[in-house]
């Protein structure tokens, strides 16, 4: 498995967790590709950083005390991994509880910037988008 993978998995979620929306988009490529396939208010795909600064903000006006938990790596290369994650957060005005397991496919171009990120509900699905097997 890459270290430099894992560690970028690892980064982009501790970002994410913390809130650090300018720290989380200064690792995304300026052109990244987010594919929301599984979670989220709208079920598509996100252009550039800009675009997943909308997925963010849509995601904080519906969600509370988000977290996202790395449950274990499936497989990896040089540049992709997929790693099954568990998001549990708490709806705005509601209070419910959410709880979702899912297949995060995150590919780094050579200067280590991810240029495509994708959440899936299934694992084969996340392997095919990067090209991995497991």
């Amino acid at each position: 498995m890459s270290q430099e993978m894992l560690e970028a998995l690892r980064q982009g979620h501790e970002m994410i967790n913390a809130g650090d929306l300018d720290g989380f988009l200064a690792v995304l490529s300026p052109d990244v590709v987010w594919e929301e396939a599984y979670l989220g208010v709208d079920i598509r795909s996100y252009r550039g950083r800009e675009g997943v600064r909308e997925w963010w903000e849509t995601g904080a006006e519906a969600m509370e005390e988000s977290h996202w938990e790395i449950v274990r790596v499936l497989a990896s290369s040089q540049d992709a991994i997929v790693a099954e994650v568990r998001y549990t957060g708490r709806g705005v005005g509601s209070g419910a509880e959410v709880t979702a397991r899912l297949f995060q496919a995150i590919r780094l171009r050579h200067d280590g910037l991810a240029d495509y990120v994708g959440g899936f509900p299934d694992a084969s699905q996340a392997l095919e988008a990067v090209g991995l097997s497991e």
